[in-house]
């Protein structure tokens, strides 16, 4: 189960499943089995729990444990050889589907444990025969009085001698069942992924991206995104008590998935919208957990890695010698960061989407991580095959060295930085600052974005239509719009604030500009206009915030519509 999980691969077939033994209550003889199951989120199929085993006792321990079972097209919980017990299953599942579905909501809801499915035997009476001989040779077990490791062996060999081989034949029918029904599963766990991939190590995908499709639909890939995947590490002192500097502060410390372009692709594939996702990551064990859960329970297929291509197929690896990217954030007692500190050295490492047909693809969506000549190329050939090019600038210094390139701000059809970001970035394209504002005042303020976010405008897009979608925190977000007509102005500019719907004050704000882009991208493409996938990300926004584990809240994948 532990390899299945490093490997990404999420059903793993066995014979049967281990449990308490008899007597477990004096011995406490009790299968590393069950520890296992209740913190490896794999599938597991066997044919139930060995006879030999104290079947009550062992479901008893899996329930306490939080691992769920589940016998496959019957009522009663298999004994191995047997497909009766005498013991009622704790559930029902009809076929396959069932199974995944039950995975994929468990892994929704974050549970991290893994699922037993037990496949009655199909070998009849010659499973009955092989369970009676098993019965009898427990009853010499006891007059031998044979404990421990002791136990098993003997009974395998007595019971292969007492059933004559018959015991070796119902074993080798028990496999291939659970072989068979563990293969269907496989299959339908991985049209719900929506993914197609060889393991952690390494993916391959096509050369084409028109080749990968969804679950249901004869459309191709919409969204490609290239960034950053980092682990966030999250610290704020306890709520109501401000942050004290050079003295430690009683609070809390949460680790979790991060990074500008992973939090975006998570939200895109949550919403429905699955995602191509460019990166890199270190060959460690918090790089291929966060695989492991952008892969199984985000619907992101991931790129990571160096590229190189062999016969038209490109292969990505982790970065061997690397560490996964992390980001350090105290937060002050309100939810706002106060400091930060970011080891990102893995991150130049982000490949250019080499292959790509971009004339299949609706939107790439950048964050400010990956090196800037990848940046421009990579935007330079959406650009021209007509796909709409979104970037987040990540941070002032990021986005102040994006907007100093003139060939990549014209490769831009949308832009969401920040307040600050979009001054910073106004100012290193020649953008000068009115001088006598009070930018305490709300409106000489407004006035002065909307001046700064026009003067990025004209450097954008320069056929067709711009927008700058600019993220206010709490206060809510202005977008900003150019559009080109035909006659004596050929240049039109509009904006529009939009203030929350609801008034909030604490909470987790480290993903909420993410998720307003993710969703806002979401939107685009399926067809709403710009104010109304604005209303929409601010909406997803306030739904990450209020998740105080996670930057991204996996409560988004219940947002199936915009209308």
């Amino acid at each position: 189960m532990h390899l299945a999980n490093l490997a990404g691969i999420s059903t793993f077939i066995t014979g049967g499943t281990g449990g308490v033994h008899r007597g477990a209550e004096s011995t406490m003889d009790v299968s590393a089995d069950l520890t296992e199951l209740s913190r490896t989120p794999v599938i597991v199929v066997s044919a139930g729990i060995k006879s030999i085993l104290d079947i009550p006792k062992t479901l008893e321990v899996l329930e306490t444990q939080s691992v769920p079972v589940t016998v496959y097209q019957s009522n009663e919980m298999p004994a191995f050889y047997s497909g009766n017990s005498g013991i009622r299953s704790p559930s029902i599942v009809k076929n396959a589907k069932e199974v995944a579905d039950a995975y994929r909501n468990m892994r929704g809801i974050g549970l991290k444990s893994g699922m037993l499915v037990a496949v009655p035997n199909d070998g009849g009476e010659n499973g009955d025969k092989v369970e009676e001989a098993i019965q009898l040779v427990l009853k010499e077990v006891d007059k031998l009085g044979l404990e421990g490791r002791e136990v098993t062996p003997y009974i395998l060999q007595r019971v292969a001698e007492v059933t004559e081989g018959d015991s070796l034949k119902s074993n080798i029918e028990l496999v291939k069942r659970n072989a068979l029904v563990g293969a269907e599963i496989a299959i339908e766990v991985a049209k719900r992924n929506k993914i197609h991939k060889d393991g952690p190590q390494s993916i391959s995908v096509p050369a084409q991206i028109s080749h990968i499709k969804t679950e249901g639909s004869s459309t191709i890939q919409k969204v490609v995104v290239m960034g950053g995947a980092v682990v966030d590490i999250i610290a704020q002192p306890a709520q109501d008590k401000p942050l004290l500097l050079h003295t430690s502060n009683p609070g809390h410390c949460i680790e979790s998935e991060g990074g500008v372009g992973r939090n975006i692709a998570e939200v895109l594939g949550r919403l429905g919208t699955s995602p191509l996702f460019f990166t890199a990551i270190g060959n460690d064990a918090r790089g291929k957990a966060m695989l492991s859960q952008l892969l199984e329970e985000c619907n992101v297929n991931v790129c990571m890695g160096r590229s190189t291509e062999k016969e038209n197929i490109l292969t990505y690896s982790t970065i061997e010698g690397s560490n996964t990217a992390s980001y350090l954030a105290v937060l002050d007692h309100e939810g706002d960061l106060h400091t930060a500190v970011a080891d990102m050295e893995v991150l130049s490492h982000i490949p250019v989407p080499l292959s790509i047909d971009w004339d299949e693809v609706d939107f790439l969506v950048m964050d400010a991580n990956p090196p800037m000549d990848s940046l421009i190329h990579a935007s330079k050939a959406a650009y021209e095959a007509n796909t709409n090019v979104f970037w987040e600038p990540t941070s002032i210094p990021k986005a102040v060295l994006g907007a100093q390139n003139r060939s990549f701000m014209s490769n831009l059809k949308y832009i969401s930085p920040n307040e600050e970001e979009l001054i910073a970035m106004a100012k290193a394209c020649g953008w000068c600052s009115p001088v006598g504002i009070n930018l305490d005042k709300r409106i000489q303020w407004i006035q002065v974005l909307k001046d700064s976010a026009q003067f990025l405008l004209k450097k954008m897009n320069p056929k067709g239509n711009a927008h700058v979608v600019i993220t206010r925190g709490s206060k809510g977000v202005l977008l900003a719009s150019k559009y080109l007509s035909v006659g004596a102005s050929p240049m039109q500019f509009k904006f529009e604030l939009f203030e929350p719907d609801e008034d909030i004050k604490t909470g987790n704000f480290t993903g909420a500009g993410d998720t307003l882009c993710g969703a806002f991208v979401h939107a685009l493409v399926d067809g709403f206009n710009e104010k109304e996938a604005v209303r929409f990300g601010m909406e997803a926004a306030c739904i990450s915030i209020r998740c105080n584990h996670r930057a991204i809240s996996p409560l988004l994948s219940d947002m199936k519509s915009i209308a």
